[in-house]
């Protein structure tokens, strides 16, 4: 099987990123972009999906150390969710001046 351009043994992307109409405007991209992250949110919404506290925290700081703009922690109001947001700024593990939370 021939491997496309928008896929490799470690990523894939979409292919409308290869389309002409695209690849058109990548002059105009930004040098440096900015991803954020939903894992710790939107997995939970997943009934075969939960979290520990503690897997949460260690989740929010590797997220962190990649490099990521933001790591969407949960919603507020509900307590592990808050929780692994002050965690991760109390000990240290994620800047909030650097990274949205």
């Amino acid at each position: 099987m021939k491997i496309q351009p928008w896929e490799n043994e470690a990523w894939t992307v979409s292919p409308v990123n290869f389309v002409k109409e695209v690849t058109d405007t990548y002059p105009n991209m930004p040098e440096k972009v900015g991803i954020n992250d939903v894992t710790l949110r939107e997995a939970e919404e997943n009934l075969k999906c939960g979290f520990s506290l503690e897997e949460r925290v260690e989740i929010g700081r590797r997220l962190y150390e990649a490099g990521f703009a933001g790591i969407d922690c949960g919603y507020l109001g509900t307590p592990d969710h808050e929780n692994t947001m002050k965690i991760l700024v109390d000990k240290g593990y994620v800047d909030p001046t650097k990274t949205d939370l």
